[in-house]
Formats: C-alpha cells, sequence, structure tokens
C-alpha cells in the first residue's frame, strides 16, 4: 500500500481508490493502522485520510478512540482538531452510540460550547439513541439544550417512555416568569400537531402513572401561582381562543396528563385518588382541569369520591375556560358521569350547593335566579322537560338553566 500511494507514476484516481478499499476494512491492522496514522499527520493526505478512510466508518473511529487519537484531539487547544474529532464522531454517532457518547461524557459540564457541541454530535433522530446515549440528550434538555425536531410517532412507537421522559426534562428548565413567545419556539419539540398528539397519548396509555408522576408536578409548579383562570401567565397552558394547527406543548402536557388520569381513574382509580390528594392544597385553576376531567372516569364503586371532590371548593363548578363551551361544563360532565352512583347523603348535598351556588362574578341575580332559589323543586316535579325530581338528569336541567341561562322551564299545570 505505500508504494501505491506514495509513487509518482500511480494516477491519483488509483490511489484514492486504494483509500476506499481501506476505509471498507472492518478489521484494523496495526501496521495499515500506524501508517494511516502517519499520513493524517501529512499536510497533504491529512483530509484525504480523514474524509476517505476514517469518516462514516465505525472501525476505523473505534480504531481511533482505542488509540486516543479523538481523546486527544477533543481535550487539545486547536479547535480545528476538536471540530473534526467531533465530526468523525457524528458520522458514527448511530452505529456505535455508546463509545461516542463514553468519549464526550466528559465534556457535559466543561460549559461553554460543549454543550451545543455534543447535541450536535449524537444521533440526530432520537429514536437512534442507545440507552446510554439518551441519557446524555437527558441531561442536555435539562441544560436547555434540546434538538428541533422530534418525530414523535416512530419515537413513541419504539420507546414510549423516552418520550414522557424528555417531555419532563424539557419543561423541568421553565421558570414561572420565563418569556414564552411563538418565535422562540423550536418546532416539532414544543408545537404539536395531530399526529404527534396521537402517538404521545399512545405512549401515556401504556405508562400513565408515570406519565402523571413526571409531568403533574412541573404543571402545579409554574401554573400554582393564581386561583384565577385567566391570569394572563396560564394563558399557553389554557385552552386557545381559537382552532389551531397545532399545540404548544404546555397545553399538550396538560392533555398528556388529563388522559394519564383517564386512564387511572378506570383501571387504577385508588393510585389516582391518592395522587391527587398530594395536591390538596393546590391553587392552580390548571391542576383543578386536570382533576376534574381525570375524576369525570371514576367508576361508579367511586362516585363519592368525585362528587365530594366537586363540592370542596364552590371554584371547582366553573373550570371550563368559556371559550369553546361554557365553564361549568367539566363540573356537568362529572355529575352526569356519577351522581346516578353516589350516596343519598352526598347527592342531597350536591343538590343543596347548586340550589344555592352563586358563581363569584354573579353580582346581579335575576328573577329567574329567585324562582329556581325558592321553587325550584315544585317547577322540576311538574316540568314537562325535566324527567323527574332528584335525578342527574335533573340537576343536569336545572345547571343549564341557571348557568346557561336558558329559560325554557315550562310548568304542567296540575
Amino acid at each position: 500500500m505505500p508504494a501505491l500511494l506514495e509513487s509518482g507514476e500511480v494516477r491519483f484516481h488509483l490511489q484514492h481508490l486504494v483509500l476506499e478499499v481501506i476505509g471498507q476494512l472492518k478489521d484494523i491492522d496495526a501496521s495499515i493502522g500506524r501508517y494511516c496514522h502517519e499520513l493524517i499527520a501529512d499536510s497533504y493526505w491529512q483530509e484525504y485520510i480523514v474524509e476517505t478512510v476514517i469518516w462514516g466508518h465505525a472501525s476505523w473511529v473505534l480504531y481511533m478512540l482505542e488509540q486516543g487519537i479523538i481523546a486527544n484531539w477533543l481535550s487539545g487547544m486547536e479547535e480545528q482538531k476538536t471540530n473534526r474529532a467531533l465530526w468523525l464522531l457524528r458520522s458514527v454517532a448511530e452505529s456505535i452510540p455508546d463509545q461516542v457518547t463514553d468519549v464526550l461524557q466528559p465534556y457535559l459540564n466543561e460549559g461553554g460550547k460543549w454543550p451545543q457541541r455534543i447535541l450536535n454530535t449524537i444521533c440526530w433522530k432520537a429514536v437512534d439513541d442507545s440507552e446510554q446515549m439518551f441519557e446524555i440528550r437527558l441531561q442536555l434538555a435539562r441544560m436547555g439544550q434540546v434538538s428541533d425536531f422530534i418525530a414523535w410517532k416512530p419515537y413513541c412507537e419504539k420507546y414510549p417512555l423516552r418520550a414522557i421522559r424528555l417531555i419532563e426534562a424539557v419543561i423541568s428548565t421553565w421558570r414561572i416568569d420565563d418569556e414564552q413567545n411563538a418565535s422562540g419556539q423550536k418546532d416539532r419539540l414544543e408545537k404539536w400537531y395531530d399526529e404527534d398528539i396521537q402517538a404521545l397519548y399512545s405512549a401515556v396509555e401504556q405508562f400513565p402513572g408515570q406519565t402523571w408522576d413526571m409531568l403533574v408536578d412541573h404543571i402545579e409548579r409554574l401554573t400554582g401561582i393564581s386561583n384565577e383562570l385567566f391570569d394572563p401567565r396560564l394563558e399557553r397552558w389554557n385552552d386557545p381562543l381559537l382552532d389551531e394547527k397545532s399545540e404548544d406543548i404546555a397545553r399538550g402536557v396538560v392533555k398528556l396528563v388529563i388522559s394519564a388520569g383517564q386512564a387511572m381513574a378506570a383501571n387504577q382509580p385508588d393510585d389516582l385518588i391518592k395522587r391527587v390528594g398530594l395536591l390538596e392544597n393546590s391553587i392552580s385553576p390548571i391542576i383543578q382541569k386536570i382533576i376534574i376531567s381525570a375524576y369525570a372516569h371514576l367508576p361508579a364503586t367511586h362516585a363519592d369520591v368525585g362528587i365530594t371532590w366537586l363540592l370542596g371548593n364552590p371554584l371547582r363548578f366553573r373550570l371550563g375556560s368559556g371559550y369553546r363551551e361554557p365553564g361549568w361544563m367539566p363540573a356537568v360532565r362529572l355529575i352526569k358521569a356519577l351522581s346516578p352512583y353516589c350516596s343519598e347523603e352526598v347527592f342531597d348535598t350536591l343538590e343543596e350547593t347548586i340550589i344555592h351556588y352563586h358563581a363569584s362574578d354573579e353580582l346581579v341575580r335575576s328573577s329567574v335566579d329567585d324562582l329556581l332559589d325558592q321553587n325550584w323543586i315544585q317547577i322540576l316535579k311538574k316540568s314537562a322537560i325535566v324527567p323527574g325530581y332528584g335525578s342527574s338528569e335533573a340537576i343536569t336541567f336545572l345547571w343549564t338553566v341557571r348557568w346557561g341561562k336558558v329559560f325554557r322551564l315550562v310548568p304542567i299545570e296540575s
């Protein structure tokens, strides 16, 4: 080989062909390895060896790692050599992810350019990460270094729990007063489309408890700043005013936790109730919306728990945004789902609470409101619309009349 490469009589295209053949070697002979290493030091051959023999060839990059050459380039003060080492590592990140991770790990906490350099060197597609490389991706995310693109569908299909863990790492860096705006978002990471949402739902279905545990505390941390649903700082966590093609990650995370809560309510209600108990003192209206949406899926055996929770705070009766449906609809869904199965005592308390309920912003009471307060039992008994006093349908109808302002109670003359 040296004779072919060093001869001035051999045309360059034939020499280049020799280099290509050398690059395809799977087992690197010590003599060939040393010779190519020597050629790297030759200004004439250097780029040809790096680009043709080493780049993209895992066996050669492994040889360079074993010989300590890449480690020396990374640790040196010459940025050109550092960038060359990173470029070679990137070319084989999918083939030998653990070895690439090993050599990069010591630089993770070096600061400066290193976090971004490492992110640019590990696998471009997160789905190609080994377990070891995924852990370094998580550490980078906690430093605020994340890829602009995540293909959520294949990621959730192959590694559903990793997808949830990556989302948790991303939002772990958020602070209450961070400036969040669309221009600063990373597309497909912080803006989710229908296909992304459905893929993430499938991941949540497999790991509802882990999803709840990883995400709900961050929602509480970031939204437990006000009990006012329309606080401007909660805007990105609430339903948007208009239909949009994509979902902001903040609202998407709320939907994932709701989905997790609903899955636990249906299949592991006691586990959900314990978790909700830890949020008993939360003032966050977003947390309250998550709980009411989850509790509406409790089984009949746990109806008293859901209704009692609703009765625990008058603010829980109007947790809807009011944009796409009336503000009281989340409570209506809970009542319709659970009130037919709750105990008489709890049902009576619910009934009494609805009779005397007034929203915090209800400053003027209409004559119809007065009528409902004073004579609603008699009206419901005689109504042609409401199918019977003491039923969940009657309570729901009363709710619609009171806060939906649908004044259609027409008593039947006896």
